[in-house]
């Protein structure tokens, strides 16, 4: 029986990628980080008495490990409908190479914010006025995530 030299190739990369963390291609961080905080949406929905509304999932390297990983910003709307936004939130999501795992949440800002970005290992906030329509922008700010904490700059 002749071997096939092709396959031995294809289990030692197979091999290689577990080890490695290339393996990652077969995980989407931004629809995994999503689907551990669906999971975990009725959660805060109950803590706050509140409607979770629109979770969105930014994606960049926060700790410069060269993995995507994902910070999952989502707004609240009081449980019996309208277009206030009572409060804002953003759960941290980092990437192991084989799965996201959550490592924290934003502490209470001050401003209201969105957040529009990750680059560089920097989180790029717009601040914007707390009141209906919520669409006039009156800043910006830079932060980096650091040792499970939101540091300015």
């Amino acid at each position: 029986m002749r071997k096939n030299p092709k396959a031995g190739l294809l289990i030692a990369a197979g091999i290689l990628a577990q080890v490695t963390g290339f393996s990652q291609a077969r995980m989407d961080p931004a629809k995994e980080a999503l689907r551990q905080f669906e999971a975990y949406k009725p959660t805060i929905e109950r803590k706050e008495s509140a409607v979770v509304d629109n979770p969105k999932a930014i994606t960049g390297d926060l700790n410069g490990d060269g993995r995507v990983d994902c910070i999952v910003f989502f707004v609240m709307t009081p449980q019996g409908g309208g277009n206030a936004i009572i409060d804002r939130q953003a759960a941290v999501y980092l990437n192991t190479g084989t799965a996201m795992k959550v490592d924290g949440a934003f502490p209470e800002l001050r401003e209201c914010y969105a957040v529009d970005r990750i680059s560089g290992g920097r989180i790029y906030l717009s601040y914007y006025e707390c009141a209906p329509p919520y669409m006039t922008k009156t800043g910006f700010g830079t932060y980096r995530w650091q040792g499970k904490k939101l540091v300015k700059g």
